[in-house]
């Protein structure tokens, strides 16, 4: 029999190589650190879940919920009044011609725009919300018509 013949067994191991391995896998393997590891993963999935679950949760009871209307911190001028012979604290009367309608309204500070058409033609409206009072009516003409 020959050294090349020899069995694997009766070769010494390397213990610098067997040893460094062992030690440096050596925590991974230990039975306290994977259930530990597996305690954690599983706590993290429960976590997982039920946030999934609340955040569906919340959804559900969100869309389910009748629409409620917000109310502004400070009264507007067109509220419902308290009584109940008037709709309105303020009411204002806006004219406009004869058969018009509506195309686009727009409101900012202190200004309320109405873009209206009509079998006259077109035209704007700025109008004051607090009062009501039409402050300029603009005629929407195409070019070339008085």
């Amino acid at each position: 029999m020959t050294s090349s013949d020899a069995k694997p067994e009766s070769v010494p191991p390397n213990a610098e190589t067997d040893s460094s391995e062992h030690k440096s896998n050596s925590w991974v393997e230990h039975p306290r650190t994977v259930q530990r590891l597996q305690i954690i993963v599983v706590m993290l999935g429960i976590i997982l879940i039920a946030g999934f679950a609340a955040v569906i949760g919340r959804i559900v009871y969100l869309a389910l919920q009748p629409e409620q209307e917000t109310t502004a911190a400070k009264p507007t001028a067109l509220e419902p009044a308290t009584t109940s012979t008037t709709l309105f604290r303020n009411e204002a009367a806006v004219s406009l011609p004869a058969g018009a309608k509506i195309e686009h309204m727009a409101i900012g500070p202190g200004i309320l725009a109405v873009h209206y058409r009509s079998a006259d033609g077109q035209g704007i409206l700025i109008i004051d919300p607090e009062s009501g009072e039409t402050k300029q009516h603009l005629r929407l003409v195409p070019s070339g018509q008085p």
